[in-house]
């Protein structure tokens, strides 16, 4: 877990050991990134580093739980008659977030950001009574999981299509989705 106050040392601290945590990630695995060698290349001591997390994978969580709250927050600035669909506008946000989005995909821990999402999605207005079904949590942690499943793929397969192309096509990949299934 991230325990990084709202203080300007700490986010700068916090932003110094994740900048150097990417740093490393261009030369290194995940798996053989130490806290010394992030500690050593930000210049921020350990006592820091675990005065705002307590592992490796926390600072990756931190940035999304940070990007996540930028998201709904820009989201929300957007007039009404403005607003594209939540899903669009999540997505064109995760493409310029591409390089944060990429580490988590190439590393296999885009599960570290979904709770994030999950967290903000009960806490946000949805089109969606919460109380009109008892299967609405299944349903949100299924919007999710696809959402970062399409750019999970997007990513694997090379980027392929552009961000746009993607964007556009995802009235397609929804079809396509409710008419899979396997024979039987």
């Amino acid at each position: 877990m991230h325990h990084v106050k709202n203080d300007k040392r700490s986010q700068t601290s916090a932003n110094a050991i994740y900048n150097a945590l990417l740093k490393l990630l261009k030369t290194n695995s995940f798996d053989t990134i130490t806290v010394s060698s992030i500690c050593e290349t930000s210049n921020i001591s350990r006592a820091t580093f675990y005065r705002n997390f307590d592992i490796i994978e926390d600072v990756l969580s931190w940035y999304g739980d940070i990007l996540i709250r930028k998201l709904i927050a820009n989201y929300f600035k957007l007039q009404d008659n403005e607003r594209p669909s939540f899903i669009n506008y999540a997505l064109g946000f995760a493409f310029d977030k591409v390089e944060y989005i990429e580490i988590l995909s190439k590393t296999n821990k885009m599960h570290l950001i979904e709770p994030y999402v999950l967290t903000v999605l009960e806490s946000v207005p949805l089109t969606y009574d919460i109380n009109e079904s008892p299967y609405i949590k299944y349903a949100i942690h299924a919007k999710v999981g696809a959402f970062f499943s399409i750019i999970n793929c997007w990513i694997s397969t090379g980027k392929k299509e552009s961000a746009e192309e993607l964007k556009n096509n995802l009235s397609e990949i929804g079809k396509l989705l409710h008419r899979l299934d396997i024979q039987n």
